[in-house]
């Protein structure tokens, strides 16, 4: 009232007096009244901002002289205050004047029963004044003040304070402790983000061995691979969701991630959401058994996602939208960890794009699971990928200039369409599948044999989807001239590597013979008369080229198997062949 008469006029003294009673208030109203003069702390302001050395040895005798009564701390809370905030330096000249005036006031103990409390009052300043943190960093590596006493009860209640205790540790080579307090820092309730604990845990790998530094690693890598992606993936949704019960919800899932979760809940939330690219990655980074259904129902879930999946909201009945998990995500990249998560343009529409965002898919999912994994079911997904591949370009036929190469337009279609056959030979044929040519002829013979079967298998499993969006889907007969080509291929590739090892000389010459016979007898046979008997039923102009191509291939081989078996006449017979 006597030194701000202006600034008391606007105070409500009643209501000060009402709440006095209140320890918050009765504190305040206390450190005001045992101020320090006015003239004592403007005097030390002015000097720090001339001589900061000057102006801390002052500041030194001012606390050694202070009277000692109950509120003496608070002046000398007071004091310091004043000094480092008025004291413009670089931070290695002022942490050199600082560690000397906290030596000079080590043994100052004023109304506290506490060890060296100036020290505490110094690094509680500094902790609140972000402007300063750097000097903390920089007095951190000396022993001018115990800071592991001092920083470890605030290391609860501050980020900063908990980062320096595990500097402090680092610095002076106490690694026992330094990793317990990045294990802290990673299990803190509070303060940090997703970032920050992979961050910690990135740090906890680097300086542990044998079995923590194992168990870290797997850790570090469930976050980053999958929870990092997962939390992305969230965020996404939180922002363009036009629904406000998907929103909210994903903004609570948003929060709950910032702490690491479980391979289990990590699971959960991406069934929750839809997102069955992920939903694939942590079963694989898992390592658990899983079934073959289980199997095909996260592959299903990934090329034919669930209505809960907020880009099967998106998708219109366009091409370009088919398959939502691959074609609107707005990223390159499935699972976002060490790369930025930057937009990609809108892809352009063409015959490769489902090949490149599918294989760029198996190439990251190859990275979080491991190539022995159940989910690598080979029937399973080689199926799959050829109905979908199917799917897709038949929605596309009727888009303009689609496929179409430049050339002889009176030439028709060529026999076989290269964009069918990445399936087979860029997939199926790599690993994890490793396929080899004789295994794709006895692969795609199951497959086309066991057509009618998986095609009404997936027409009942994507009902709701067929109805949602007027695609063309594919009908039995389709997806068989699709097949086909694929099949007339493989057969063709084999035959070539056939000749070629039963042309050599030595001992691989009869081992060759020997295995072509057995696949002959095996597949290729049936599934050369399962392609004529079917083609030749056939009214379409493309199944009579592929007949053609059936009954050309069937007689290479039977040439072949002369040399190397005894075999019946061949089903196809000459005669059959010249009427068609």
């Amino acid at each position: 009232q006597e030194r701000c008469p202006s600034i008391f006029s606007k105070i409500d003294v009643g209501r000060c007096t009402k709440d006095a009673s209140r320890p918050a208030v009765v504190s305040v109203l206390q450190r005001y009244a045992g101020a320090l003069p006015a003239e004592a702390v403007e005097g030390l302001w002015i000097l720090a901002a001339e001589d900061a050395a000057a102006a801390m040895r002052l500041c030194a005798e001012k606390i050694f002289a202070l009277p000692d009564t109950e509120n003496v701390l608070n002046q000398a809370r007071d004091l310091v205050a004043t000094v480092l905030d008025a004291i413009r330096l670089e931070n290695s000249e002022l942490a050199r004047i600082l560690e000397s005036f906290l030596q000079r006031t080590q043994s100052w103990r004023g109304h506290e029963k506490s060890q060296a409390p100036v020290h505490h009052l110094v690094v509680d300043h500094l902790l609140s004044t972000p402007r300063l943190h750097g000097l903390l960093d920089l007095m951190i590596s000396g022993n001018a003040v115990a800071w592991g006493e001092i920083l470890q009860p605030r290391a609860n209640t501050s980020r900063v304070a908990a980062e320096l205790l595990w500097k402090y540790h680092h610095h002076h080579g106490q690694v026992r402790p330094e990793w317990a307090q990045l294990q802290r820092l990673v299990e803190s309730p509070q303060f940090y983000s997703l970032k920050d604990r992979i961050r910690y845990l990135r740090l906890s790998q680097e300086r542990k061995t044998g079995t923590a530094a194992e168990d870290c690693a797997v850790r570090l890598s469930c976050a980053e691979q999958l929870q990092f992606p997962l939390f992305n993936e969230l965020q996404e949704l939180a922002v363009d969701t036009n629904r406000e019960d998907r929103r909210m919800a994903a903004k609570k899932r948003c929060r709950e991630l910032h702490q690491l979760q479980g391979v289990r809940e990590l699971y959960e939330i991406a069934e929750e959401f839809g997102f069955g690219h992920l939903q694939l990655a942590i079963a694989g980074f898992s390592g658990v058994k899983m079934a073959h259904h289980v199997a095909t129902t996260l592959w299903v879930s990934l090329l034919f996602p669930p209505g809960e999946c907020l880009y099967f909201e998106q998708a219109s009945a366009s091409p370009k939208d088919l398959f939502p998990l691959l074609m609107l995500r707005p990223h390159r990249e499935f699972f976002l960890s060490k790369q930025a998560n930057v937009a990609a343009p809108p892809w352009t529409v063409e015959p490769t794009l489902l090949r490149n965002r599918m294989v760029a898919f198996l190439h990251e999912l190859r990275e979080v699971a491991s190539d022995n994994h159940h989910l690598w079911a080979t029937r399973c997904v080689g199926t799959l990928l050829e109905f979908s591949n199917c799917l897709w370009l038949q929605n596309q036929k009727e888009a303009p200039h689609f496929g179409r190469e430049e050339g002889d337009a009176s030439a028709g279609p060529p026999l076989i369409d290269h964009t069918c056959l990445w399936v087979a030979m860029e997939v199926l044929s790599q690993e994890p599948f490793n396929l080899s040519l004789p295994d794709l002829v006895t692969f795609y013979a199951e497959m086309i044999s066991q057509l009618h079967v998986w095609h009404k298998d997936l027409e009942e499993r994507l009902p709701a989807y067929l109805r949602a969006k007027q695609w063309v889907w594919p009908s039995e007969e389709d997806v068989h001239l699709h097949l086909s080509q694929v099949a007339l291929v493989v057969l063709a590739s084999w035959l070539r590597e056939a000749e070629r090892l039963c042309g050599s000389s030595g001992p691989e010459r009869e081992k060759a013979e020997r295995h072509f016979a057995q696949v002959w007898r095996r597949s290729a046979d049936s599934l050369l008369v399962g392609l004529y008997l079917r083609l030749n039923g056939s009214k379409l102009v493309p199944a009579q080229r592929l007949l053609v191509e059936v009954i050309r291939l069937e007689k290479s081989c039977r040439l072949l198997l002369e040399r190397v078996a005894y075999l019946p006449d061949s089903p196809l017979r000459p005669g059959v062949a010249d009427q068609s």
